[in-house]
């Protein structure tokens, strides 16, 4: 009886240490790709300012050729916002 029940826990033992591997192995990967979708984002918000200020008089967002350009990269940029649960912070610059 007392070797069934000290397998029984060596078995336990073991399932449980697996477990916390695995558990600690995925924590890591998901702070890692945590970093990199925020820096992605960080990267998008500056390059949308950056076009911002380049067009000030709004010659290139309002062409309908390069405008789309504009609207695909603000639309990234509010579909990683609603991702991130983050609200937009410049609501005004909006086309």
């Amino acid at each position: 009886m007392e070797l069934i029940l000290s397998l029984i826990i060596g078995l336990l033992l073991i399932f449980v240490i697996s477990c916390f591997f695995v558990i600690w192995n995925l924590n890591r990967k998901n702070e890692i790709y945590e970093g990199w979708v925020s820096n992605f984002k960080a990267r998008a918000d500056n390059t949308w300012h950056q076009m911002k200020e380049l067009d000030q008089r709004q010659m290139f967002e309002s062409d309908d050729e390069v405008g789309i350009i504009f609207v695909e990269i603000r639309n990234l940029i509010q579909e990683l916002d609603e991702k991130l649960g983050e609200n937009l912070e410049d609501d005004s610059d909006e086309s």
